[in-house]
């Protein structure tokens, strides 16, 4: 048995789960979560799978004191680091459990590929959001040829790795016109995710638009069912590739031109 803490957030954690899980369908080691994630109870194959265990999900305590609280609860009990050194000092000493404190991207399974179609079931979210979804992108594609999602990543963003990848409204804009360029002949859409409220009427000359009452949840899904992904280097974008098996432009210089090539799958990006 492995009890395994991955650290990050919510996508950094899925690549996590994604790893090991993949593991465990060849092994049968089963992992067991000590601290679930806020998007969670989103995906019921994953919680019912029995490959990853989550001992402390409880609908009924969810449903009581709120689920939103007592997932932070969980995750101020479980995940603070002197817990965390606890577990690791006191598991040392049971040979047949291993306490794993996994940094995004320490581990690469060699299964993944192996287990691809599985996974992807496993990490497919309820069916309510995955209909809501499909549904809203349906009516799109009536008037569209193409649908490219555009992942806008503000927030964290600003400082993480000095701002590099924190890019303006106007940046975004300019890379869009380039992918509407590329496909000059046909009629495209943009699909709009973000971490912040975002003015669709500053994207002059491109169809733009967002999922109603939207998540992160709906959003990674949409993003996965687009036929085409752009944003900064990211996990959020780099999943959604996988889930939807959708090429993905990773925007490291807005000012690069942009041709089919520069989209690749998330396999070829991060191998």
């Amino acid at each position: 048995m492995i009890i395994l803490h991955a650290d990050g957030q919510t996508c950094n954690k899925l690549f996590t789960y994604l790893n090991y899980a993949a593991d465990s369908m060849d092994s049968g080691e089963i992992i067991v979560v000590l601290s679930p994630d806020i998007t969670t109870r989103d995906y019921p194959n994953l919680l019912n799978s029995g490959i990853i265990r989550y001992p402390f999900y409880s609908k009924l305590l969810a449903y009581l004191i709120g689920y939103r609280t007592y997932i932070n609860l969980l995750q101020l009990i479980m995940g603070n680091k002197y817990i965390i050194r606890i577990f690791q000092i006191f598991f040392r000493w049971i040979p047949s459990i291993s306490f794993i404190k996994a940094p995004t991207g320490s581990h690469k399974s060699d299964n993944t590929q192996k287990y691809a179609n599985e996974l992807k079931t496993l990490f497919t979210p309820n069916l309510e959001i995955t209909r809501e979804v499909e549904v809203y992108f349906q009516s799109v594609r009536k008037v569209s040829e193409i649908i490219c999602g555009v992942h806008i990543r503000y927030g964290d963003y600003k400082t993480w790795q000095g701002g590099k990848y924190y890019y303006s409204i106007k940046q975004y804009h300019s890379v869009m016109l380039k992918v509407k360029e590329l496909f000059s002949t046909q009629l495209i859409s943009f699909f709009i995710s973000s971490n912040e409220h975002i003015d669709l009427l500053q994207f002059t000359d491109c169809n733009c638009f967002i999922l109603p009452d939207s998540t992160s949840t709906k959003d990674l899904y949409g993003l996965s069912i687009s036929d085409y992904i752009i944003g900064p280097p990211s996990t959020f974008s780099g999943w959604a590739s996988f889930h939807g098996n959708t090429p993905l432009h990773f925007i490291e210089k807005p000012d690069a031109k942009i041709n089919l090539a520069s989209f690749k799958y998330i396999s070829e990006i991060w191998c």
